[in-house]
């Protein structure tokens, strides 16, 4: 979570899940934002160079505009929790974003992306349509079964490594 990491690389900010999304990297993000710059300004411990490459075309898509993923109108409790989790989540995704989930703890960032993997369905309305070919990366924060055999290496070359083919070799 390093902010200059953010800055240079997003092209869009989802901050709490409100239904407005705002186009900007981080930067132009928290001038609007004011309140979000005590959590969103973070320094990397050491000097670093990160370059996402630019995605492929997926078959069947012509165009990196075309749109890969969207949500409406999601909604998702917990069957445990008294309080819904998320709520009215609208978003759509093409080749050309770079997105950011971003909130502090708790306040549902693991649960969205669970829900975009497909490990969990809304529960309280609304659907999520996946492009045929689109394939989602992801490391949950808790997985210690997938990177026990990787501690010797640094998360950039690990992810480097889970997703070099476009498909997950952990899976």
């Amino acid at each position: 979570h390093d902010s200059s990491l953010l800055n240079n690389t997003i092209t869009d900010v989802l901050h709490r899940f409100k239904v407005k999304r705002h186009s900007s990297n981080l930067e132009a993000f928290i001038k609007v934002v004011i309140e979000a710059k005590s959590y969103y300004t973070l320094e990397a411990a050491e000097d670093y160079k990160f370059k996402l490459p630019d995605p492929h075309l997926l078959e069947g898509v012509k165009i990196k505009e075309k749109t890969l993923l969207k949500i409406r109108k999601v909604g998702f409790q917990y069957p445990t929790q008294p309080v819904q989790e998320l709520y009215d989540i609208n978003l759509q995704v093409s080749l050309s974003f770079r997105v950011a989930v971003l909130g502090p703890n708790g306040s549902g960032k693991s649960t969205l992306v669970k829900l975009l993997i497909g490990d969990m369905d809304p529960n309280k309305g609304g659907e999520i349509w996946k492009h045929p070919n689109l394939v989602i990366g992801y490391v949950a924060q808790h997985a210690f079964h997938h990177i026990n055999h990787h501690l010797d290496t640094t998360p950039l070359k690990y992810m480097l490594w889970r997703y070099q083919t476009s498909e997950d070799l952990e899976e």
